[in-house]
């Protein structure tokens, strides 16, 4: 498909029509081009704007009072409009890619089409102004109407370009809710090893992406094709499942809050019965093989903490008590540990070979139970306790991890019975631990 589709109508903010309009007053072309376009298309608040054009860096510059030199090799221009970054780029060609995902050099072009040509997929190759309306030179307008993610021209080349778009393809499929086109992911299949190439911080990025979607359970591409045995080790490795397995979680997670902590911790418990081989760090109460694969992938240090202590806790017993329920919040986390319980009824409801009904409805009871306790605003970390480190050097404590050490036996205390949270009573505790 070749058109030039001039009856669809675009939105665009004032700043972007400023810009473009700038430009073509100094005789140059520009199109608001890429993401923004396909969102606008399909009916989605673009997030960001980008703006293509045939002029050269250096008359960008010259069109605008204020701009930064954000990426001036590869052609863009950042333009300062009403406190706001609009990134303008030159149409460029694309050199060879050494690295499978940085272009060596760039040529600078005066042709949209070469310009369009070298990017991913079709849904991202369209560009648009008001003058011409909508450029859909490689059938993106089609694929949406399709909903297929299509690589633009040959996928083969596309993908050995930079293997990154392998695993954005599956993530576009999963926000989108679409299918990969045959030929794509047949290139995928083939050129699967080079995602040992990328970076795995940028790898991490699209995963997560990936996970938070409405489609968790696209998952599936990264096993059917071949992806999954080189982005994770064998313990995460979906490929390593059964489908059936596999179905499960993909449940669970598409049942779940669309939450990083959420969805991840739930990725990093799987599977969800653990044999005495599996390694559970019962001294720090976390689940180290989650913390080996999140360090692997580069995550945040406090994500790793969070997700490591949640999927250790998936694959605790259940507990009754409130002040077992008192002291799960404190190891937990007061912030996370709805989430845990929410996920862990979640992970009782799907998992048929763990399935309890007994179970299941004592989770729901400790559910109830838990809210109570956050009603109630029970004492469950130090910050609870109604005395200070100040007040326990008056009465003897020296500076330190000696503080350290008796409030967390006087926050043990308080978690058995709350009502001992007072401050004459924690003293006298702490006076005769003296």
């Amino acid at each position: 498909m070749n058109t030039n589709t001039s009856l669809i109508r675009i939105s665009m903010p004032k700043d972007v029509e400023y810009i473009i309009s700038t430009l073509e007053e100094h005789g140059f072309e520009a199109y608001a081009v890429g993401g923004c376009i396909r969102d606008s298309i399909l009916g989605y608040e673009p997030s960001d704007w980008d703006i293509t054009t045939n002029a050269l860096p250096e008359n960008i510059k010259e069109c605008f009072k204020k701009t930064f030199d954000t990426g001036i090799k590869h052609g863009t221009i950042s333009v300062l409009l009403n406190n706001k970054i609009y990134e303008v780029t030159t149409y460029r060609i694309d050199g060879s890619y050494s690295d499978n995902r940085h272009p060596d050099s760039v040529t600078f072009s005066r042709h949209l089409k070469e310009d369009l040509l070298r990017r991913d997929f079709t849904i991202n190759a369209m560009a648009y102004n008001n003058k011409d309306g909508l450029i859909d030179m490689y059938g993106g307008l089609d694929d949406l109407d399709n909903k297929k993610i299509r690589c633009v021209g040959e996928p083969l080349m596309r993908f050995d370009e930079d293997a990154l778009r392998m695993l954005r393809a599956i993530r576009f499929a999963a926000v989108l809710n679409f299918d990969i086109e045959d030929n794509t992911f047949d290139a995928i299949s083939q050129l699967n090893s080079q995602i040992t190439k990328i970076s795995v911080e940028r790898i991490y990025v699209e995963l997560i992406k990936l996970l938070n979607s409405d489609n968790p359970g696209m998952l599936e591409y990264l096993v059917t094709s071949g992806l999954s045995r080189y982005i994770f080790d064998d313990k995460y490795d979906l490929s390593k499942f059964q489908f059936k397995s596999r179905r499960i979680l993909y449940k669970i997670l598409a049942d779940s809050k669309n939450e990083t902590l959420s969805r991840l911790s739930i990725f990093c418990a799987f599977p969800f019965v653990k044999n005495k081989n599996d390694k559970l760090s019962l001294d720090k109460k976390k689940n180290v093989d989650s913390y080996n694969i999140l360090h692997k992938l580069k995550s945040d240090n406090k994500t790793i903490r969070d997700v490591s202590t949640l999927s250790f806790y998936y694959n605790s017993n259940i507990v009754d008590r409130d002040e077992d329920i008192r002291l799960e919040i404190n190891n937990i986390g007061r912030d996370n540990y709805l989430i845990y319980v929410e996920n862990k009824c979640l992970i009782k409801k799907y998992n048929k070979s763990l399935f309890d009904f007994f179970a299941y409805k004592r989770i729901s009871e400790y559910s109830k139970k838990a809210k109570n306790i956050y009603k109630k605003n029970d004492p469950v970390e130090i910050k609870d306790l109604d005395i200070r480190g100040e007040e326990l050097i008056s009465i003897g404590y020296n500076k330190g991890p000696e503080i350290g050490v008796i409030l967390e036996k006087l926050l043990l205390e308080v978690i058995k019975n709350p009502l001992l949270n007072k401050k004459e009573k924690l003293l006298d505790i702490a006076k005769s631990n003296l």
